[in-house]
This record gives structure tokens, C-alpha cells and sequence, in this order.
């Protein structure tokens, strides 16, 4: 059986067939789905690239997966520029296949979904994030904010609305905006299931921190440092006026691209350029975790998520983390390790709370530890396959 698959990743294709991106959805993020079926079509944009420019890159095809290119936009404005050629590929991609799963909120996933309802393709979503708060003031920097916002939502909520099977990143929060009509109903199903994959040895044992601890290591971890939508702004704040304050402590950025000029100007305010690392894109999981562990307080100051897989990653390594208090967010992390978004101030005396109180820092480092023993590859495996066994075995009745 064949499952057509769309992610929001963006593929490069070398001039020897082989398709790469800088996403997490290398062949192993597919793996999930070639354990219940025996083909995997990924619905992608494409563009061509220089093999030298994906030394950097994971690569996507691999056995039993192939690639269906689309075109690929740059921006916006060119997507809707873009829109009838897009429309005219998509037209036909599906038609080799059985069943679909479309990672939502994605605009590829949006336009595709009438054609396979059209065609009586079961379709099951995987909503990985809220497109209301994914288009919030302040988090994409776009005159057509409001208007993919508003478009986006009724997209969103429409698909849970009619897609046989939803799947959650979160236990109760999207759900809420967006619910899986069909499956209250009892004419379809839904479930809930991150895409982290801890293992049981990635879990790592309670720290312990001591009263003559000095020196701090901040971190935060993203897919990209640029833009605004992870609260770069308000952490280089916080990191700023806790100097201003006499606290030795420094801070790791991980994530490609670079910093807005705006608040590259905060470093230079506040003198940071000595205190920041910058790593730049780490490939491997296991890269991450080595950060990870070095590192004293995990802060994710963001302003939209669905259930964030670094912070999960980040509570694995049993390290206390401050992020904002958003859905998503609030269910992994106790209300006392939670700020509000846009607030450095709030922030900045969050982290001056804990780093200044060891014994709540151990406390916070067990329950986080415990926490995400909850998101073991075994608990979140067992889920997921069930939804992907449910979604092959409607082949036959829909």
C-alpha cells in the first residue's frame, strides 16, 4: 500500500537525482510511516541545488520512498504568483496512491487536501502547531499577516473537521481550536503523539546544583536564529540586564542563519559578544544533546509552538527550562518555570529566581527528568502506529 505524505520542508535536488533538506525530515524522520506501509510518496518543494551545497544537508529519498517535486517559491508573494502552476501539479500526484497524511498547518497540505477528498483518498492529518498563533502579531514579519492568519485557521480547522483521523501534538491545547469533528462523531478517530523520539538511554539522571555555583550556561535551541517568532529579542534582553545585574552568565544559540540587525544592536548594548556562542545548525540528534548537557538552564522564550521537540529533548537531558506561557508549552513545564510572551522583564527575573536557588533548580531538573519519560519512543511509537494501522485498514471501507 502507498501513503502519500507532505511536510512543510523545503527539498533540494543534485544533479545525481538525489533530494536533501535542511529540515529534520531526513529518510529517518519517514521510517515511522514504512513501518506500517510499504511505499511513502513525500509531496514536496523542490528546486535544484550544487552537490557541494548539500554537503551541509540530510538526505530525504532512500528505499521505498520516493520524492513528487512541486514547484518552489520563493516567499509569499511568490507562492501566489506560483499558485495556478502549483495547483496544475498537484492535480495528479495523488493518483498512484491509497491513503494520505498531511502535516498540518502547511499551505501544500491546504491546496491538496480538496483534490484527495475529491477522490475518495482517506486523509489523515498530523497537526504539528495552531495556525492562529502561528501567524501572531509579532511572529512573522509579512503585510499579509492578518490575511494568512484568518486563511490559514478556517484551513486548519476545516481539515480536522472533515479529515477521517487527527492526530495531536499535544494532549488537549490545539484540540481546542481545532477539533477533530469526525471523530467526536464517532465516524472517524484521533489520537495524540509527538514527533520526538527519545530513547530510554537519552534520558539522563537528575543534575545536581550547588550554592557555590558561579558561573552559568544558558542555552536555546531552534531550527533558525533568525526572525522573531522564538523571542531572540527578549532572551538577549534577559541575558543583558542579568550582566547588568553582576551574574557570570553566558549563552549558546543554536540554529542556522543569523540574528536581525536589530538585535544584533541588543549584543552590542549589552556587551554580550564574549558571552554568546553561537554553533550554528547541529545535524545530529546527537549534537544537540551534547550541548545540551553542557549547558545550566534550557530558555525558550517563543511566541507560538505546538509541542516544541528541543524542549522535550532539553527536559531528557534533565535540565530546567523558562519558556513562555503558551499552549503547548503549558503542558509540558510547571506554571512556576512559565512567563509571559514579549516579556524580557518577566524573563530576566525568572531565570534570576532559579539560578539564585539551587534546591528549586534540583527539584526542577527531576520533575523534568520524570516528565519526559512520558515521551519515550516506546509510549510515543505505540501511538502512532495505531493511528497509521487505522488510517491503511479504512482503505477498505471508504
Amino acid at each position: 500500500m502507498k501513503l502519500l505524505v507532505t511536510t512543510n520542508a523545503r527539498l533540494y535536488k543534485t544533479s545525481d537525482g538525489k533530494f536533501w533538506t535542511g529540515f529534520v525530515y531526513g529518510y529517518e524522520f519517514f521510517l515511522r510511516y514504512l513501518r506500517v506501509f510499504e511505499e511513502v510518496k513525500l509531496i514536496a518543494h523542490v528546486r535544484e541545488c550544487k552537490n557541494e551545497d548539500a554537503t551541509n544537508l540530510v538526505r530525504v529519498d532512500g528505499p521505498a520512498l520516493s520524492v513528487y517535486e512541486v514547484p518552489f517559491p520563493h516567499g509569499k508573494l511568490e507562492y501566489i504568483k506560483m499558485y495556478n502552476m502549483i495547483r496544475k501539479t498537484l492535480k495528479i500526484c495523488f493518483q498512484d496512491c491509497d491513503v494520505a497524511i498531511l502535516r498540518i498547518p502547511d499551505q501544500l497540505a491546504f491546496q491538496l487536501y480538496p483534490y484527495l477528498r475529491r477522490n475518495n483518498i482517506p486523509v489523515g492529518v498530523e497537526v504539528t502547531s495552531d495556525s492562529w498563533d502561528f501567524f501572531s502579531p509579532g511572529a512573522v514579519k509579512s503585510k499579509l499577516r492578518p490575511l494568512l492568519r484568518i486563511f490559514w485557521h478556517f484551513q486548519q480547522k476545516h481539515l480536522c473537521k472533515t479529515a477521517l483521523g487527527a492526530s495531536y501534538v499535544t494532549k488537549y491545547a490545539i484540540q481546542k481550536r481545532y477539533p477533530p469533528i469526525r471523530a467526536i462523531k464517532k465516524d472517524g478517530f484521533t489520537t495524540n503523539y509527538t514527533n520526538v523520539n527519545i530513547d530510554q538511554k537519552q534520558i539522563y539522571s537528575p543534575r545536581i546544583y550547588s550554592v557555590n555555583q558561579k558561573k552559568y550556561t544558558a542555552i536555546h535551541v531552534s531550527g533558525s536564529i533568525e526572525g522573531y517568532a522564538k523571542g531572540h529579542k527578549e532572551l538577549i534582553e534577559a541575558i543583558g540586564m542579568l550582566v547588568e545585574k553582576n551574574f557570570d552568565i553566558h549563552l549558546v544559540l543554536v540554529g542556522s542563519g543569523n540574528l536581525s540587525l536589530d538585535i544584533s544592536s541588543l549584543i552590542k548594548k549589552y556587551r554580550l559578544e564574549e558571552r554568546i556562542r553561537y554553533t550554528g545548525r547541529l545535524t545530529t540528534p546527537i549534537e544537540i544533546i551534547n550541548e545540551l548537557n553542557k549547558a545550566d538552564i534550557f530558555v525558550f522564550p517563543s511566541y507560538r509552538e505546538g509541542l516544541p521537540r528541543v524542549i522535550i529533548e532539553a527536559m531528557a537531558c534533565a535540565l530546567p527550562c523558562v519558556s513562555t506561557d503558551i499552549p503547548g508549552l503549558n503542558e509540558l513545564l510547571d506554571k512556576e518555570c512559565l512567563v509571559p510572551v514579549k516579556d524580557s522583564i518577566a524573563l530576566m527575573k525568572k531565570i534570576e529566581e532559579l539560578i539564585t536557588d539551587p534546591s528549586r533548580l534540583n527539584q526542577i531538573s527531576k520533575r523534568n527528568m520524570e516528565k519526559a519519560k512520558e515521551y519515550s519512543i516506546n509510549n510515543i511509537e505505540k501511538k502512532r502506529t495505531e493511528f497509521y494501522g487505522k488510517l491503511r485498514n479504512s482503505v477498505k471501507r471508504e
